[in-house]
């Protein structure tokens, strides 16, 4: 059977949004992370740290599946779900409305079980959340108090197809009711006797995050909600993702996430993972469309190059995937993109294999896209993010210290109304948001290229290394930016003052 590979069918690569996917789609090309490891483990905080598109979302989907599997109690949310209707910065009062919220939502899951309707029973779940959380107890301990006598009604047909109703109590056994309705009546003290862990999935917790006093006490009083109901109640396991721009704030300015820190893990993705990304997709392609998969299972490269050709980038011969890994800076979600246009440029060749050049055609394309989501990521650490990052229109790709620093401050400082950023403050908003890197040139005429989790230190004022390195701009802003190549390689200066 001669396999082939359509590079204009869009499920090739899937939904770019993994919570949209369907399940038979996103089931068969899954990446499993080691992340998930930890995420179906026995922890009580597991919170996934990574920007938008690196997978935070498919991570949880992997793991809520591998936890229903094993028979755990799942309860999946996001931020807005959740979110108490408050308005205020007071970080006490947002803690107050997430852990009664979130104990409402945890009741209500419980009755689910049976499918017993709680909305009769709202103001009870409400005391029992506010009185668990005032006064630190156990929440699922209390419920079981508290439900003990709760009455419900059952609806049931007798013998002769009458529809009744009648009434259980959750702790009594009654000969005068029927069996159908004693059951029910004892089904959730019989979970929760039997619960074993349960497992609250909230993703996207900073969604839209903006930095103001209120939506930074509604994220702490999230996170710090979420730790004082897994010491209360340890049975009880929060699964959370964010972004690394909100965490930044809140780390700097919120005394209480020092307790948080220890749960935040962050994701990062290598060339070899990116590699095994392609090929998990390509293989469930192939699988979806009745191909056998058996020379494939341990042939994850025959797979890639079903689709890729074999490329010369820099000073490698390499498969297509790991050019598109390094334009995309090796997030998912942008290496997808660049594909799907690179696969509609073969397409339009009448090509079944994907080059170099419509690589190259597709990330400078692309480009505009991943320079407009980079300043909204950042726009609430540094608002004029952008303006630095566009002002570069027309200039050069690669720069030594002194360049750089001259360029920044006749370019950008010297247009900006007091208080006025010094050229070296702009510098590192520049490499701390990924615009820029430092290369460190070797004699072989090969470099070492280094990024802000390697050197987070660098182009900061205690900093004493930076005339030590190039700056490089990104690949993928070089053609929306219209970027020159740098004239004849510039002397090296000593360190400005600027």
């Amino acid at each position: 059977m001669k396999i082939h590979v359509r590079l204009d069918d869009n499920t090739l690569f899937g939904n770019i949004v993994s919570e949209d996917e369907d399940d038979n789609v996103f089931e068969s090309y899954a990446y499993r992370r080691r992340e998930v490891d930890e995420m179906v483990s026995k922890e009580k905080i597991y919170i996934v740290k990574g920007l938008k598109g690196y997978g935070k979302s498919a991570l949880m989907r992997i793991a809520k599946k591998e936890l229903k599997v094993k028979g755990e109690t799942v309860i999946s949310k996001n931020g807005l779900d959740l979110a108490p209707d408050i308005d205020s910065s007071n970080p006490d009062q947002w803690v107050n409305g997430w852990k009664e919220n979130i104990y409402i939502a945890l009741a209500e899951e419980i009755g689910s079980v049976a499918n017993i309707s709680f909305s009769e029973n709202t103001q009870l779940l409400i005391d029992i959340a506010r009185e668990s959380g005032r006064r630190n107890l156990n929440f699922l301990e209390l419920m079981k108090k508290n439900l003990a006598n709760l009455k419900l009604g059952v609806k049931y047909k007798d013998p002769t197809g009458q529809e009744l109703s009648v009434e259980a109590s959750a702790s009594k056994q009654s000969s005068g009711l029927p069996k159908t309705a004693v059951a029910l009546g004892n089904i959730i003290n019989s979970h929760l006797e039997n619960a074993k862990d349960i497992f609250i999935f909230i993703d996207d917790i900073d969604h839209n995050f903006i930095n103001t006093p209120q939506f930074k006490a509604k994220i702490s009083g999230l996170l710090t909600a979420c730790r004082y109901i897994s010491n209360h109640t340890p049975q009880i396991k929060f699964r959370l993702t964010l972004r690394p721009n909100s965490w930044a704030i809140l780390q700097k300015e919120d005394p209480a996430m020092t307790h948080i820190r220890s749960y935040i893990h962050e994701i990062a993705w290598t060339y070899g993972e990116i590699k095994n990304l392609f090929a998990h997709r390509i293989l469930g392609y192939l699988k979806r469309n009745g191909a056998s998969l058996k020379e494939f299972h341990h042939k994850k490269l025959d797979a890639l190059n079903l689709v890729f050709e074999q490329v010369r980038w820099d000073g490698q011969n390499e498969i297509g995937v790991i050019p598109i890994a390094s334009y995309a800076k090796r997030r998912p979600r942008w290496a997808i993109e660049i594909f799907k246009y690179a696969a509609l440029r073969a397409k339009q060749r009448n090509s079944t294999t994907i080059n170099l050049a419509d690589i190259t055609y597709a990330a400078e394309n692309y480009g505009d896209t991943v320079l407009s989501d980079l300043s909204s990521e950042f726009k609430c650490e540094c608002n004029d993010i952008e303006k630095y990052m566009r002002t570069f229109y027309c200039s050069y790709s690669t720069y030594n210290l002194n360049d750089l620093l001259t360029f920044i401050k006749n370019n950008i400082v010297e247009h900006v109304s007091s208080p006025k950023p010094s050229s070296r403050e702009i510098a590192h908003w520049l490499f701390y948001s990924g615009f820029l890197f430092a290369c460190k040139e070797h004699e072989n005429g090969r470099y070492t290229p280094y990024y802000y989790d390697d050197k987070p230190y660098l182009l900061t004022q205690t900093s004493h290394e930076d005339e030590q390195y190039r700056w490089d701009i990104e690949l993928i802003y070089r053609a929306p930016l219209q970027l020159k190549a740098s004239p004849a390689k510039m002397a090296r200066h000593k360190n400005s003052d600027l």
